[in-house]
């Protein structure tokens, strides 16, 4: 029998960090990286992650094989369709337009590329914090998940507080009756264990104090809590076994520790070196994330439609049921518009799957299609054509 750890019970309030958030922070589906079969529809096709192969990513695993885990980018995910959206994730150039803003460049060496910070005379120094280069100001400070119902003003403010106050943290674990056993209730308790110690790991700085005279205890430490537990833009995946159902609680602690640090040491590794080399190459400037989420975001059909026309597809929530039929029947269509070809050749890709300008342009043609044939006020409908005995 497991013993009880009572002083976990009766924990006082935090001062900075209250838990962690796992809802809403996987915006897509994590079929790619969990074997299934490989597809274009990514969240993010401009990260450099795209060209690696998933073996390469971090990866660990605990003593006596209690379980494994891995890492993988967001920008990797497939893209799906949820009537409550996960908050948006930053892309690659808007990571590389904050670093550039933040003040870090790269500079190119003999065997790969090296990110570094302006220091306070105006000298590049190599970046060697071994933190995460992340803005602070990101969507999970900025925005709530799509919800029923969504908070207005004052209500809005206490709510984006309480927000900021927790950890995002995207996990999933993938379960297996194989390595969990045949049982439901078993498989649920040690998902729920697992997250349990990821908790008191990211928002309590839980540790373990050994002592030569007594047994392990488990200690808090605010100073040892926060973000460095969790990197943003990454995917954590976990293959528990049924030794944690049994595992005492300060192995465990331990071991998710060691996890932890080892995996998010290489993934700081990688993103440094992508860094460097996307600030060396990339040079494109584009909006900053404050400005982008106070423009108005488009809540009706048409105006979505008219949106992806432009080319302008921000942020925003699906289309919802509802009746736009008094905006959309206010549409007047021109009399001699020319009328556009759909025979055109439209590229595509190698997988056989179309681009985004190959969709524009056949939506396109199908609205110049609906304007040529759709009577006008006052003219009569074709009546069905009658064929001659």
């Amino acid at each position: 029998m497991r013993p009880k750890y009572t002083g976990l019970a009766r924990l006082q309030k935090a001062n900075r960090w209250t838990s962690a958030n796992y809802r809403f922070q996987v915006p897509g589906l994590p079929d790619p990286l969990l074997g299934g079969p490989n597809t274009n529809q990514r969240l993010d096709l401009s990260h450099p992650a795209s060209n690696i192969r998933l073996a390469n990513f971090p990866k660990a695993a605990s003593h006596f094989d209690a379980f494994s885990a891995r890492m993988y980018p967001i920008a990797l995910l497939k893209r799906e369709a949820s009537p409550f959206p996960s908050i948006p994730f930053m892309t690659w150039r808007e990571r590389v337009q904050a670093a550039r803003e933040t003040g870090f460049s790269g500079v190119r060496t003999a065997r790969s590329s090296v990110l570094c910070l302006v220091d306070e005379h105006g000298v590049p120094r190599p970046y060697r914090s071994g933190e995460q280069v992340y803005p602070k100001d990101d969507h999970n400070t900025l925005q709530i998940p799509g919800r029923n119902s969504v908070p207005r003003p004052p209500h809005l403010e206490s709510r984006l507080q309480r927000a900021a106050r927790r950890v995002p943290m995207s996990f999933t674990v993938s379960t297996s009756k194989k390595r969990m056993g045949p049982h439901a209730y078993i498989r649920a308790k040690i998902v729920k264990r697992l997250r349990g110690v990821i908790d008191l790991i990211v928002s309590r700085g839980a540790h373990v104090v050994t002592k030569e005279t007594s047994e392990p205890e488990v200690c808090l430490s605010e100073d040892e809590s926060g973000r460095k537990w969790s990197m943003q833009g990454w995917m954590y995946v976990f293959y528990p076994t049924t030794d944690i159902y049994r595992m005492p609680l300060p192995e465990l602690i331990t071991v998710v520790r060691e996890c932890l640090t080892q995996m998010n040491e290489k993934a700081i590794k990688m993103e440094n070196t992508w860094l460097a080399e996307s600030l060396l190459n990339d040079r494109v400037q584009i909006q900053p994330i404050h400005k982008r989420l106070s423009e108005p975001v488009p809540t009706t059909a048409a105006a979505r439609i008219t949106a992806m026309l432009a080319g302008n597809t921000p942020h925003c929530d699906p289309i919802k049921n509802t009746d736009d039929t008094t905006e959309t029947r206010n549409v007047s269509f021109a009399k001699s518009q020319p009328r556009v070809s759909t025979t055109k050749s439209l590229s595509v890709s190698p997988t056989g799957e179309k681009s985004h300008k190959a969709w524009q342009s056949e939506l396109k043609a199908g609205l110049a299609l609906l304007a040529n044939r759709l009577p006008t006020k006052g003219e009569e409908k074709p009546g069905p054509v009658r064929r001659k005995l």
